[in-house]
């Protein structure tokens, strides 16, 4: 019975494993008081996904955040251009976690960020650097009016 078990958790745990994805999450956090959107500008490259924005749940801040999700199996290189509308501050930030077939988070992940550059500033931070939870890459963020443009290269290693 005991081998039985143990073969049917080893086979489990196997085809988990084939499924999962490592995903970068960064999101675009847009600090505003009025209306605001952010949209690519042309389409986006395989394994990289913009989601639909989401209000910031602190009541006390006003704005959304911006989700774009990376997959670390299908590109490590990011070189993306958004189209700003509204006035405000955008700051990114970053995680990682690995997800099953359907998108669940199924474990946290750690990458490395070997190159990061928004609106053409550096991240701030020495590179590489080591992302183990959620870390905003530019605390103040970058002040942005309607019509500007932003654009984020960035490259990523995942750690074992």
């Amino acid at each position: 019975m005991f081998k039985k078990f143990f073969a049917a958790m080893l086979i489990l745990s196997l085809t988990a494993s084939v499924f999962a994805a490592d995903i970068v999450a960064l999101d675009l956090n847009f600090y505003s008081e009025e209306e605001t959107s952010v949209k690519t500008a042309g389409e986006l490259p395989a394994g990289i996904v913009m989601n639909q924005r989401i209000r910031f749940r602190n009541p006390a801040l006003h704005g959304f955040a911006y989700p774009v999700r990376i997959d670390l199996g299908k590109t490590k290189t990011i070189d993306l251009t958004f189209n700003v509308t509204g006035n405000g501050a955008i700051s990114p930030s970053l995680h990682g976690y690995s997800a099953d077939e359907n998108g669940k988070v199924v474990k946290k992940l750690k990458f490395k960020c070997t190159a990061l550059e928004f609106c053409g500033e550096p991240s701030g931070r020495t590179l590489p650097f080591l992302v183990e939870k959620w870390t905003n890459m530019l605390p103040r963020g970058i002040r942005v009016s309607d019509g500007d443009t932003v654009t984020i290269k960035a490259t990523f290693e995942t750690v074992e």
